[in-house]
């Protein structure tokens, strides 16, 4: 048995056959897809003009307004063309009639613009007189879409004196809670892209080098100094996801990712002989309802260091890297960052031998043999300042 609905059911205050199904979908789908791609809102307007408006250029517009600077924000147009956008914008904004009369209207309320302003009266205005009249525009479908921050969103589709003006009021006053939140999705995701794009841009020009992972080890994002890793053979990138070739990497990232939020631990990654110092820290959990599930967010932040920036190691993650004590995490540190065997020994107020003999159990472990090699090696490590550790294993 087959069960369906016709358009009287979805139209109630349309009437049986006065809208299109096949319209109302075409036009709804032009402002959803304006919603995920904002160049998309002229051609939506273009779609309104043309089924509704009967003028010799067929126009509608969509634009932001605001009543106490007179600013307007054009978000799509159809047949109006920039020098008349300017004109508008410039001295014909806020202060025409029409646009006076939605401010006795509520959101979301759409109306023949004859109810409002009479057509004597508007075309008595210098609105009229120097900017409708060129079109022979006087008289339009009139909606005030939603307001936001003080400024108005407003929505016109133009006419002459012999338009029918009903089939497009109806279909307007359906779609006009769908162009809401279409412009309201449409404002969202812009805020989004514009925080996504600052966070790329701080995380390319980070001194370290950064990835974040999902739990299932997805990478989220990772900047042009932790693909050295990649190169470097620690990490692999097989469809979007990181792999660990080394196993002891791979079970102290997976332990990490069970582990509370905020700690943070040292790994010594590697590839071959090679060994490259990092930071790992389980970020708090994020995750958002979509329509498959949930979206899970970044689990797990790595951080390398940057040979271009003086060492700052933390004791726990020297020992960590290289078994490293307190006293010879202090004295590695004084030797990255350039300190002479005669300072250090004064700093710490001990001998010069008894540096030197720390020094060669430093480099034992560190698997160096000079104090350069060692300030190479301490070079490549994060440093205390680009992540604070908030626990630990």
């Amino acid at each position: 048995m087959h069960i369906g609905i016709g358009e009287a059911d979805i139209f109630p205050i349309v009437g049986a056959g006065s809208v299109s199904l096949d319209l109302f979908d075409r036009l709804v789908t032009a402002v959803y897809d304006a919603a995920l791609d904002a160049s998309k809102w002229d051609a939506a307007m273009e779609m309104f003009a043309a089924e509704f408006s009967p003028a010799h250029d067929p126009n509608a517009c969509l634009m932001w307004e605001h009543p106490t600077t007179h600013d307007v924000r054009f978000v799509g147009t159809a047949n109006i063309e920039p020098v008349a956008r300017s004109l508008y914008a410039a001295g014909m904004a806020i202060t025409n009639p029409l646009t006076q009369s939605l401010e006795r209207i509520q959101v979301g309320e759409v109306l023949d613009t004859d109810q409002l302003v009479s057509r004597e009266a508007l075309k008595q205005s210098f609105f009229y007189e120097n900017f409708l009249r060129h079109w022979d525009l006087e008289r339009f479908i009139g909606a005030l879409v939603d307001e936001w921050a003080g400024e108005r969103l407003v929505f016109f589709i133009g006419g002459n004196a012999g338009w029918d003006i009903q089939p497009g009021l109806r279909m307007v006053k359906v779609l006009v809670p769908h162009i809401q939140r279409a412009a309201r999705i449409s404002l969202r995701l812009g805020e989004v892209d514009l925080i996504n794009a600052a966070s790329t841009a701080a995380l390319d020009r980070a001194p370290s080098g950064i990835m974040i992972l999902r739990s299932d080890f997805d990478v989220v994002g990772v900047n042009e100094p932790a693909m050295a890793l990649v190169e470097a053979g620690v990490i692999q990138l097989r469809d979007g996801r990181a792999v660990f070739p080394d196993p002891r990497t791979d079970a102290e990232l997976r332990w990490l990712r069970e582990a509370p939020a905020n700690t943070t631990i040292a790994i010594r990654g590697r590839a071959g002989s090679d060994h490259t110092l990092m930071l790992a820290m389980r970020l708090p959990a994020e995750v958002r309802p979509v329509p498959r599930g949930v979206l899970e967010g970044a689990t797990i932040m790595l951080l390398t260091g940057s040979a271009h920036a003086a060492p700052l190691v933390a004791p726990d993650w020297a020992r960590a890297w290289w078994g490293l004590t307190e006293t010879e995490t202090l004295i590695a540190d004084a030797v990255g960052r350039g300190r002479p065997v005669s300072q250090i020994a004064l700093d710490r107020g001990i001998s010069e031998n008894a540096v030197r003999f720390h020094l060669k159990a430093i480099f034992k472990k560190t698997e160096v043999e000079s104090q350069a090699q060692l300030a190479a090696v301490l070079a490549r490590a994060p440093r205390v300042s680009h992540l604070v550790a908030a626990g630990g294993r």
